[in-house]
């Protein structure tokens, strides 16, 4: 129970940092939009600007749309390999030292197959390390 007491504090040591600049984050990017809402409220009050503009945005927001999927189509892969290393890091499954099923020669296994397939570590070797 001791353990798990000390293994609460570390964790806690490493995150409540993190958390704080991001609430901080949060709250300075609130306050900023907050400001450039009554900025751009003050400006069109005093120029009087409350018609349309002359701009049709339905084909710029419609071309926003499809290169967004377009992008998140061509960039799946990459960022589920981000995130699955992100994931990796966190969770720490292997140990040092550990190896695939290859003993003479080198495998590279991106990180999303790692979380999705099974694969078989050896346990680590004792006096070397990968």
């Amino acid at each position: 129970m001791e353990e798990l007491q000390r293994e609460a504090v570390a964790q806690a040591v490493l995150w409540v940092p993190t958390l704080f600049v991001a609430l901080a984050l949060l709250i300075f990017f609130l306050i900023l939009s907050r400001l450039a809402h009554f900025g751009v409220l003050r400006i069109v009050q005093r120029t009087r600007a409350h018609g349309p503009l002359g701009v049709k945005i339905m084909g710029i927001v419609a071309g926003l749309g499809l290169t967004g999927f377009a992008l998140g189509f061509a960039l799946k892969d990459s960022i589920a390999n981000l995130l699955a290393g992100v994931l990796i890091l966190l969770y720490r499954p292997f140990e040092v030292g550990g190896r695939l099923d290859a003993e003479s020669e080198r495998v590279l296994v991106p990180d999303s197959k790692m979380l999705t397939d099974p694969i078989k570590v050896s346990k680590p070797a004792t006096g070397g390390a990968v």
